[in-house]
């Protein structure tokens, strides 16, 4: 019974349903006054097609619109049960590309994936298609060329990639950002550089000082992606880079009050400027020059003789969106040495005990800085004398002294003064040789055919060599035309009946409009030296004459590799048509390093000098038509502060003399420090072209014997110095020498000594090698050895019996093993029967 109710109440509900619906759209039921879709269908799936391979990475799917469908629901799988589901997703479109964007892509190449796309009612009715399979394309290897990490300075920038394999029809999209996450490169962003080329390469102008990060992904010809390749990191160089500071650095000392900084950077980097600042130490506040467009820039008047900081920093594209600062460099420093300040002198030669085969040697020394305003005081004594004696006042940096002793040893030093304030240079020694052999004269002034405005000019000269065998010099002219023989062609005679009488002047008047030639010998009772010659002119005193070199003359220390050559006339200017100057690193004026140059005014700028270099230079007046005066007399000397440039030598002695001995002492000096691991190379020769010479090279000190010369035989010297580097610096100035009739075996170095004496070491400190000189009055067994500061042994130089003489002996810097020893101080030590001496020396790599 209850059974049949239930049937009957159900039956009822159905009829009381089927009354409401009626009249209702047929295509829909109404449910909670909402229309159910009954004839929603499937989604039709188009693209790609069921089962189809060589699918993009970013695939496009595609399918029928469906009537009454207001979304589709896309479902991406790589399996056909999708438990793990790649993408789900809806849209309003009947189809859907993917992006990186999207979670899950791009796709792994040569992969099945399934999908199916179910459409969405306004009710939320929901029908789903059939599933849908695809393989996406085999992978097509790309691999990066360049850049490949690392810091990159060019620009713009070529990217370069190639295949694993030979493809063809493809096209590449490269790519590069500077954006990233977590050190990785974030792709989803825009990349700050894209391009599509079909080729292997492509150029992009990047900004400096940034990491980018850069991919290429192969396309099809569709511009479909195919694969990527892996993200390569790179760093492009400079932007706002630090600088390094070069000059001046380490507290140097700068020889002017307005000094230039120097930088310089890694890389070079366009688009920077810099800002410099500096300070006296001690100050807080900086001095800030800004907006430099250089890599160095000249500070304002500093005071001399303080110390100062200084630092730079970079801008990249100043007053730009783009523009970064770098921080500022390490703080260098530098003291100033400009014009007003004073500091010891350095005695150049001749030094260490030298023989000089003359009674008037020149005394060389430099100063290391500018000598502007400062004068110099010469001392000197016999090294057994108690006082010094004056020598003079010079201007910086040579004076002669005259009327020495022969076979003597002399003390001196020189002191630079401001006229206030003098320091000194250390005492050097030389000996005077100890030949009799009488020296001769080398004429002065006047030389090189000068105009003289007097009729009873005075002739000067100097002895080169011992005084004490001279008994009178002889003074002889001629006029118009040079004699051909002093001996018998001349016009006039004089005789000066003192050997330390260098100069004469005319008694009696000389004609006007005339050239005259000069010259002067030295008489040793049986001989006549060989003639050193002059020439002048005689005009009246209403012409210019010959020009007077006024600045630089005498061998001035330049601190740049520009200088300013000046010169002044003695007479009217009228009627002239300029000036030639000729200037070169040669003291012989060798055409290969030699320059001429017209000027019309009294001075000639000269740019970018070789540094280390002695410059001689000389001018006349030039009256046009070919029509020239004299060379100015003398002639001028500079010499180009080294740096680190090899420096070039000056002879010492011997040179204009005539020498007693087969195996003289040749030395030479520098007319400033030399840089560290100077060594130099002598060139000895029988003709002055130098033609096959003699060479003596890689000499590690300003001093050579030479051995075997022949009697009676002109000899010819010259050195150039090397650094460490093996660059050579140009010849010194040529010195030459004779040989007397009768030649001795020994010179003075040689002759046996009569104490034991253990010299210290030259030069000290010393890079790489030092001489070590001793001296023995008797033959002995002799140890020389060297030994480090703890007292180990770290050399044995000698271990034999040496015979009675002076010896001299080099260590390379080198132990027991042949290894290289380290940079400090080390004791060489000596033993010879009875005598035991140590000294010490440093070693500076």
């Amino acid at each position: 019974m209850k059974k049949l109710l239930t049937a009957i109440l159900l039956y009822a509900m159905a009829v009381t349903f089927s009354a409401q619906v009626t009249g209702n759209i047929s295509s829909g039921l109404i449910r909670d006054n909402v229309t159910l879709d009954i004839n929603l269908n499937p989604p039709n799936l188009v693209s790609p097609e069921n089962g189809v391979s060589h699918i993009s990475i970013f695939p496009t799917l595609g399918w029928d619109a469906v009537v009454d469908a207001v979304s589709y629901r896309v479902t991406l799988a790589p399996d056909a049960v999708f438990s793990n589901i790649l993408y789900n997703n809806t849209t309003t479109e009947s189809s859907i590309t993917f992006a990186e964007t999207d979670s899950g892509f791009p796709l792994r190449n040569n992969t099945t994936y399934y999908w199916k796309i179910t459409a969405i009612s306004a009710g939320n009715d929901e029908v789903e298609s059939v599933v849908f399979h695809f393989i996406t394309n085999q992978e097509v290897q790309v691999f990066h060329g360049n850049p490949t990490g690392g810091i990159v300075y060019t620009t713009p920038t070529n990217f370069s990639w190639y295949l694993g394999q030979p493809t063809t029809g493809l096209k590449y999209k490269v790519q590069v950002t500077s954006n990233s996450l977590a050190g990785n490169a974030d792709w989803t962003q825009a990349p700050d550089f894209e391009n599509i080329t079909i080729s292997t390469n492509h150029s992009f102008t990047l900004l400096k000082g940034k990491t980018y990060f850069w991919r290429v992904i192969v396309l099809n010809e569709d511009e479909e992606a195919l694969s990527y390749s892996s993200d390569v990191q790179f760093q492009t160089a400079g932007g706002a880079e630090v600088p390094n500071p070069s000059w001046p650095v380490g507290g140097a000392a700068v020889y002017s009050n307005t000094p230039s900084l120097s930088w310089y950077l890694n890389s070079y980097q366009p688009d920077l400027t810099y800002d410099a600042r500096y300070r006296q130490d001690g100050e807080i506040n900086w001095n800030d020059i800004v907006d430099i467009n250089a890599m160095n820039v000249t500070l304002p008047e500093l005071s001399p003789g303080k110390d100062y900081e200084w630092q730079v920093r970079s801008v990249y594209k100043r007053g730009t969106p783009d523009e970064s600062v770098s921080d500022y460099s390490s703080i260098e420093s530098f003291v100033t040495q400009g014009e007003g300040t004073v500091s010891a002198p350095t005695a150049s030669y001749p030094v260490d005990g030298v023989t000089v085969y003359s009674t008037s040697p020149g005394l060389y020394w430099y100063l290391g800085q500018s000598g502007a305003g400062l004068n110099y005081n010469v001392y000197y004594k016999e090294s057994a004398a108690g006082q010094f004696t004056h020598a003079g006042t010079a201007n910086c940096c040579y004076l002669r002294l005259n009327n020495l002793s022969s076979a003597t040893s002399y003390d001196w030093y020189v002191t630079a003064t401001n006229g206030t304030d003098s320091l000194s240079s250390d005492t050097e020694t030389f000996v005077t040789s100890g030949s009799g052999q009488a020296g001769y004269p080398v004429s002065t002034w006047p030389v090189g055919n000068p105009v003289m405005y007097t009729d009873t000019p005075s002739l000067n000269w100097y002895l080169e060599g011992n005084a004490s065998g001279v008994i009178k010099y002889v003074v002889r002219w001629k006029q118009d035309q040079n004699s051909t023989d002093w001996n018998t062609v001349f016009d006039g005679s004089a005789d000066i009946n003192s050997a330390y009488t260098t100069s004469y002047t005319f008694a009696n008047s000389l004609s006007y409009g005339s050239q005259w030639y000069w010259a002067v010998a030295s008489y040793d009772g049986s001989d006549y030296s060989d003639w050193s010659e002059g020439s002048f002119n005689i005009i009246g005193a209403a012409a210019a004459g010959d020009p007077v070199i006024s600045w630089p003359a005498g061998g001035e220390m330049i601190y740049s590799t520009s200088v300013n050559l000046s010169w002044y006339l003695n007479g009217s200017s009228a009627g002239i048509a300029g000036y030639e100057v000729t200037y070169s690193r040669s003291d012989i004026y060798a055409p290969e390093v030699t320059t001429t140059e017209n000027v019309s005014a009294n001075s000639l700028s000269l740019s970018d000098l070789v540094p280390g270099a002695t410059y001689y230079w000389k001018v006349r007046t030039d009256y046009g038509n070919g029509v020239y005066s004299g060379w100015s007399n003398p002639e001028g000397r500079f010499i180009i502060n080294t740096g680190s440039n090899p420096i070039q030598p000056i002879v010492g002695g011997p040179t204009n003399v005539t020498i007693p001995v087969s195996s003289p002492q040749l030395t030479w000096f520098t007319p400033s420090a030399p840089p560290q691991g100077t060594t130099y190379n002598l060139e000895l020769s029988d003709n002055p072209g130098f033609t096959s010479p003699e060479m003596y090279s890689n000499l590690t000190s300003p001093q050579q014997v030479v051995n075997g010369l022949q009697p009676s035989a002109s000899y010819f010297w010259r050195v150039t110095s090397k650094d460490g580097s093996g660059n050579l610096s140009w010849y010194s100035n040529t010195g030459v020498f004779k040989t007397a009739s009768q030649l001795t075996g020994l010179d003075e170095d040689n002759i046996t000594p009569e104490n034991f004496s253990l010299e210290q070491n030259y030069p000290n400190p010393f890079n790489p090698a030092t001489v070590i000189n001793f001296t023995l009055p008797e033959q002995k067994f002799v140890t020389l050895r060297i030994f480090d500061m703890l007292g180990r042994e770290v050399r044995t130089l000698i271990r034999g019996s040496i015979e009675e003489g002076h010896h001299s002996v080099t260590w390379d810097g080198r132990n027991s093993s042949g290894l290289s020893v380290t940079s400090g101080a080390y004791i060489y030590r000596i033993s010879a029967g009875d005598f035991t001496s140590s000294r010490k020396m440093l070693l500076l790599r």
